[in-house]
């Protein structure tokens, strides 16, 4: 019998985290998975943990190939995929406690081709940092996934593989490759659902590589910007403009936001290489300010314990915000 759900599993240097990964996907009470492990040119002994779940559950299927990146991983795993929807997961993740009951009747009966939930930070233990509410679906769900970076995490959502298939899958040579996917979606007017549930534990890892995968990330996610600002259902150019600043903007606060829980970027250097990127029309007119930049970035000085005065400035930020600035304005308003 053919599987409901292919889960994807791309694996690169991951073997302290395999087990848990596995685990989780065990302890579902729905029991028709496929699970498919893609070992991305790992150089630990990933191979042997994948092996030995492989030869006690038949479920599970391995996959070796050369290191060529996680998108082209997800895509093989998909190539190799028997299942009528897909999950993605990343080889650290857990998800949570029977995320998949019901979920398979509702998409088919609400026709939803993909279904997403809330999820939290972990950290390397498995304890949750942080719990994440996802973005609720607006109406113009193109402008909101462009907008907030892709709203969800690809390991808090479930796809229909035809959907994936017929979007031709992930673009390998990018390296948000989720994000680039979620927009192409949307365009093709695919039907996204939010369930207030949640979905998996994304765990955060302190080393001196986050650093620089949350500096390609934010580069990454430019250039889609770029990609796609032409293919958004604004007219007016000027229109156009100003949601493109203000998804610049919401780089800036996912980068704040990445940086408070990687204590490996200070915030001396936050400010002075990223600040200075944005335009001063989004800095100095409240139409287009983003307030959670301030939020983010006062928790990042306050973990800045040598930045003293950088500390005492951003307070008094703080207060004129609070004494001149009573409200945020939603962007989507701006758009007629």
């Amino acid at each position: 019998m053919k599987p409901i759900l292919s889960i994807i599993i791309p694996c690169f240097n991951n073997a302290k985290f395999l087990r848990s990964n596995f685990d989780s996907i065990l302890q579902q009470s729905f029991t028709n998975w496929e699970c498919i492990v893609v070992n991305d040119g790992s150089t630990d002994n990933s191979c042997e943990i994948i092996l030995d779940y492989c030869r006690k559950y038949s479920n599970f299927v391995y996959i070796f190939q050369d290191n060529k990146g996680t998108a082209n991983a997800r895509n093989v795993g998909v190539s190799h995929a028997k299942g009528i929807f897909l999950h993605f997961l990343d080889a650290d993740d857990i998800i949570a406690c029977d995320i998949y009951n019901n979920i398979f009747r509702m998409m088919n009966e609400k026709n939803i081709d993909i279904i997403y939930g809330n999820f939290c930070y972990i950290d390397s233990s498995g304890n949750v940092i942080k719990r994440i509410k996802t973005s609720k679906v607006r109406k113009n769900i193109v402008i909101s996934i462009y907008l907030e970076s892709g709203i969800f995490p690809i390991h808090a959502a479930i796809i229909r593989r035809a959907v994936f298939l017929s979007l031709c899958g992930f673009d390998n040579d990018c390296y948000v490759e989720d994000y680039d996917f979620w927009i192409r979606a949307s365009l093709s007017n695919f039907k996204f659902y939010k369930i207030d549930r949640t979905m998996c534990g994304y765990r955060i890892a302190h080393n001196e590589t986050k650093s620089s995968k949350i500096e390609k990330m934010v580069i990454a996610k430019e250039k889609v910007l770029q990609r796609y600002i032409d293919s958004l259902p604004i007219k007016k150019e000027n229109d156009r403009n100003a949601i493109l600043s203000i998804a610049r903007i919401g780089l800036f606060s996912f980068y704040c936001h990445e940086a408070v829980l990687d204590r490996n970027i200070s915030a001396y250097d936050l400010l002075s290489t990223k600040l200075r990127k944005i335009p001063k029309i989004i800095l100095f007119n409240p139409k287009f300010f983003n307030y959670r930049i301030l939020g983010y970035f006062f928790d990042l000085v306050e973990q800045d314990h040598k930045n003293y005065k950088l500390y005492t400035f951003f307070i008094s930020i703080r207060r004129l915000k609070r004494k001149f600035f009573t409200r945020t304005i939603n962007p989507l308003n701006l758009i007629k």
